[in-house]
């Protein structure tokens, strides 16, 4: 079966049905739960020295502001964990989503990653390359997606 398990979460409904399997599977094989959380840098046109100069403390702003949504995301992790009886050890990092969490599935030497499967309808999905298609290639473990 399986010894160590991940679960992809940003706060999204497809995310939140997929920390709930998490969870579940957590309490049925009694191991703690990993979750990664992945959170945008600041864009560079924002920092760029080569752009008009923006106030430090607008700067400043964008990253209190991003700092205190990921807080808030751990945070319900840890909640939604312990109303469920099951141990969280979350993680939040600063990188672009798939490397992010190829790089946490590789770091916590996990073997199943848990994803939630969004719907993009007609020309987009044909058009666009999805995170989920991209961890599927990637991730060094097992993916299960959660509809």
């Amino acid at each position: 079966m399986f010894n160590r398990l991940i679960v992809a979460f940003d706060g999204s409904e497809p995310s939140r049905r997929a920390l709930a399997v998490g969870l579940e599977l957590g309490k049925r094989l009694q191991m703690p739960v990993h979750t990664i959380t992945v959170i945008e840098g600041i864009p560079e046109y924002v920092t760029a020295a080569a752009y008009e100069p923006i106030d430090p403390s607008v700067v400043q702003l964008l990253v209190d502001q991003r700092d205190a949504a990921t807080t808030s995301l751990i945070d319900e992790v840890r909640r939604l964990g312990s109303e469920a009886g099951v141990e969280i050890v979350p993680e939040a990092v600063v990188a672009d989503e798939v490397n992010g969490i190829v790089d946490a599935i590789r770091k916590h030497c996990c073997d199943l990653l848990i994803v939630g499967l969004r719907h993009h309808p007609g020309l987009i999905d044909r058009l666009t390359a999805h995170t989920t298609q991209s961890l599927t290639e990637r991730a060094p473990c097992s993916v299960l997606g959660v509809r």
